[in-house]
Formats: structure tokens, sequence, C-alpha cells
């Protein structure tokens, strides 16, 4: 994870992008393992969001889009609580469980 989070301080677009693009695959292939790091990586993922270029920057929402998923299976299949609701806004876990329902 160190060298994933790492890359994506790169200076250049293609690494940084495909850094973000695994943080993608890692959350919704090891998501109960995030914990540990998901201060860091929302810390890294608004940064670029709010800096980075958009291909970079659209890659950092995904990861949050993919939290939400997570959460949502989680919330239909066992009715549980969520491990990182506090990063993920009420307004883009809604948004995501709408777009998933229609």
């Amino acid at each position: 994870m160190r060298i994933v989070c790492e890359a994506t301080q790169s200076p250049e677009l293609k690494i940084r992008r495909a850094a973000f693009e695994c943080l993608v695959a890692i959350s919704s292939t090891y998501y109960e393992k995030l914990a540990h790091y998901i201060q860091d990586i929302f810390n890294i993922t608004a940064k670029a969001v709010k800096e980075d270029e958009e291909p970079v920057a659209l890659q950092a929402i995904e990861f949050w889009s993919s939290i939400c998923d997570e959460e949502i299976d989680i919330l239909e299949e066992y009715g549980g609580t969520f491990i990182f609701g506090p990063h993920v806004t009420g307004d883009t876990f809604e948004a995501r469980r709408r777009s998933r329902s229609g």
C-alpha cells in the first residue's frame, strides 16, 4: 500500500493515474483491510480531486465510488454498519445508491 500511495504523488501523469486505478482495484478486493490506510487515502484523493489533472482526479473520485459500492453491498447483504462512513459523505453515498438502483 505504501508504494501505491507514494506513486499517487509521482511527477508522471500516467503513473499517478495508474496508482489511483490500483487503489480502485484494491478498494473492492481488500475493502475490509483499508481501515489502517483510509485517512491517508482520504488526504491523497482529496488533494488529487482539487489539484491534479482530470484523468487522475477522476480515478480519485472513482476510489470513493468503489468504497460506496462496497458499503452499499454490506448494507444490502448484511444490514451491517459502514467502516468508512465518516469519509464518504451522505450525498455521495446516496447518489451512488440511487445510481445502482436505477
